[in-house]
């Protein structure tokens, strides 16, 4: 396992049409951390173009997580990071 001080864990939700297909209705959101004062941060949304609305929230999670780090004297780089694990880090982890 490899340790970091925040991830987030989302959940997406669907509904079925009559004809079978699967249709994105919405997502949840919530972001742990290693810091209480950032802890269990829950994001929700529900309309349309989901997938885009939800990959905007993480790109603005990542915004603001970069910068946290970086007000606690965390130079987090990536590239090195990744290079620990022998993978690369994902944007979003898969449970």
């Amino acid at each position: 396992m490899f340790p970091v001080p925040f991830a987030l864990y989302a959940d997406f939700e669907s509904f079925i049409t009559p004809s079978g297909e699967h249709v994105s209705s919405g997502f949840c959101c919530l972001r742990v951390s290693k810091f209480p004062q950032y802890d269990h941060r829950i994001h929700t949304y529900s309309g349309d173009n989901v997938v885009q609305e939800f990959l905007k929230y993480v790109t603005q999670e990542q915004t603001e997580i970069d910068s946290i780090l970086l007000s606690r004297g965390c130079d987090f780089d990536r590239d090195s990071a990744s290079s620990l694990s022998g993978q690369k880090l994902p944007l979003v982890e898969p449970h």
